[in-house]
């Protein structure tokens, strides 16, 4: 409460005012005001200025408090110099529902961010489900049958392939509706088209990438929870490391290598790390976009607003990435198919 080096503190004030207000030693102490609980900055132009009043959500003098300044700044500016708005505010107490959303996460954008994982989860689970068919042809002779009878490898993945994609369209409209459904504005209307995207780009990519693990199982069920675990893990490792440290990088600047590296890295190796990320960003360009049409205010770092969610910025770039590992994850499974990594093992 103190005023931050100002000669008299709140004490001494209602010490010299018995009956003031917590409101009234804030007008007449505007340097613990500013310091403490909020302030005013002016954008625009001269024929359009824009006033922006900042202020603590848990302050609940401090908006009154803030637009009656604006006012009596208002009087001023009009050449009343003597004319002067006095302002009482009495907050009623706080509701129990208000006291429980006080006491919750009210950051959306971490809401935001579990819906991210949330999806990394369940999405998790479907291009796992793709290679226990895989594994039991295998383990049955199904698939050496098939390949005696003229289906040659290319046949054999390429009908694998697009069965799967096939199926992975089920999940993708299931997700859509839920975001329509519930209303989700990070991931619903303009941003939709670009979630979408982003996700049946991860299942496209991430298909293939279990293709290549499949040689490792011999037992169905193992190659299920197995590839299920090792999903969930890497998604949600890798998307939690680059949010934590993005959020410390400013201070521990030994952070930021290793935040460069995971970034460059991940994307390439991980179409989960993709599908996690490209939705954050979708979220906060969001809220990005909403600040500045609502307030005029660019949260941009770059300055340049507002982006759209399918720009290079926001999703543009995993979409590409995931776009570009698809025909890399198959030729790396045809590649597995033929022995080409271990026909010198083999000599």
């Amino acid at each position: 409460l103190m005023a931050r080096g100002d000669e008299n503190d709140i004490f001494e004030y209602y010490e010299e005012h018995p009956n003031a207000t917590l409101a009234h030693y804030y007008m007449k102490n505007r340097r613990a005001l500013t310091l403490e609980q909020g302030g005013m900055s002016v954008r625009g132009t001269e024929e359009d200025p824009r006033l922006t009043l900042w202020f603590k959500f848990f302050g609940d003098h401090i908006n009154p408090v803030l637009i009656n300044i604006w006012n009596n700044a208002r009087f001023k500016m009009m050449g009343f110099s003597g004319a002067r708005v006095q302002a009482w505010n009495h907050p009623l107490p706080q509701s129990s529902e208000g006291m429980q959303l006080s006491l919750s996460d009210q950051s959306q954008i971490y809401n935001d961010m579990l819906v991210a994982i949330t999806l990394i989860l369940a999405m998790g689970f479907i291009p796992a489900s793709f290679v226990v068919y895989l594994v039991h042809e295998k383990a049955t002779n199904g698939k050496h049958q098939q390949l005696l009878s003229g289906i040659g490898p290319v046949m054999y993945w390429m009908n694998s392939y697009l069965w799967d994609i096939i199926n992975f369209l089920i999940p993708l409209a299931v997700c859509a509706l839920i975001f329509v459904v519930f209303g989700v504005d990070s991931f619903n209307g303009d941003n939709l088209p670009a979630v979408l995207a982003l996700i049946f780009c991860y299942g496209a990519c991430m298909t293939p990438f279990t293709y290549c693990l499949e040689p490792f199982f011999t037992v169905a069920s193992t190659a299920y929870v197995t590839l299920i675990v090792t999903n969930i893990f890497t998604g949600t490792l890798s998307v939690l490391a680059t949010v934590i440290m993005d959020a410390y990088e400013s201070e521990m600047p030994d952070l930021k290598p290793i935040n460069d590296f995971v970034k460059a890295v991940c994307p390439w190796i991980l179409p989960n790390y993709c599908l996690g990320s490209g939705l954050i960003r979708i979220a906060t360009n969001h809220y990005y976009n909403y600040a500045y049409e609502e307030f005029a205010i660019c949260l941009e770092p770059d300055g340049d607003c507002p982006h759209s969610p399918m720009s290079w910025d926001v999703s543009g770039e995993f979409v590409m990435q995931l776009l570009i590992m698809v025909p890399v994850w198959l030729a790396l499974r045809l590649l597995i198919e033929w022995n080409f990594f271990t026909q010198g093992l083999r000599k």
